[in-house]
């Protein structure tokens, strides 16, 4: 009886926080052929409202989460979105089960030139940035600089694992790469943005999948 009661109580948990995602509140929808799909941090006069993307329930497959979002967005033509998470009394975001997420025609999204993301998914891992030591809880990323005078590298200090040689470059765009457990490979997507470069146990991100990733991991500073 107890049994059975834990996996009826199990299977009622999974439905209630099984995570869905909704296109709601299309006001508008722009034709175009940008495979773009940015997170901005504020719109311009160029923007144009288009419509809300609600998801509920808890992140469990990245990928499959994010061709679902990429979908919907490209659904009214957005290639930019904006998403204000709720925060606590220090000014740090709160972790909730409802985003709603406003989505947007920019003429130009703004990126960022010469800096690097980490990100780790599942377990805690301890990699190397430029010679010094940082450990990543799970779902967490960092971002920092490539600098012109500094020896810019990313190592994952295992056996046979990877080191990327990360070099200055005049307007070099943004670059994102995420940890990969023991044992786990990436799939290249079948979309637009996703995982696209395997190399030893770390991945390159296209920003499209980086930046929803954002929306779910919680940044830490460089020296944490």
């Amino acid at each position: 009886m107890k049994i059975c009661f834990g996996f009826i109580f199990s299977l009622i948990s999974c439905v209630i926080y099984a995570q869905e995602i909704h296109l709601s509140n299309a006001s508008k929808t722009n034709e175009n052929n940008d495979t773009r799909l940015y997170r901005i941090l504020a719109v311009d006069s160029s923007a144009t409202a288009l419509a809300t993307i609600e998801i509920n329930g808890i992140l469990e497959d990245e990928t499959l989460a994010f061709e679902k979002f990429y979908k919907k967005a490209k659904l009214v033509g957005a290639n930019a979105y904006t998403y204000t998470p709720n925060l606590d009394l220090d000014g740090n975001p709160v972790p909730s089960l409802h985003k709603e997420i406003k989505l947007y025609y920019q003429a130009h999204p703004v990126i960022s030139y010469n800096q690097f993301s980490v990100f780790n998914s599942s377990r805690a891992v301890n990699i190397i940035i430029n010679g010094k030591k940082v450990a990543l809880s799970p779902r967490t990323y960092l971002c920092r600089e490539i600098k012109p005078e500094e020896d810019n590298y990313i190592s994952t200090k295992k056996f046979l694992g990877s080191r990327l040689n990360l070099h200055y470059k005049k307007e070099q765009p943004a670059l994102y790469y995420q940890v990969l457990p023991a044992g786990i490979r990436a799939d290249n997507s079948n979309i637009s943005g996703g995982l696209i470069i395997k190399s030893g146990d770390l991945i390159s991100l296209e920003k499209s999948y980086a930046d929803f990733l954002t929306l779910f991991y919680r940044e830490v500073s460089p020296s944490n």
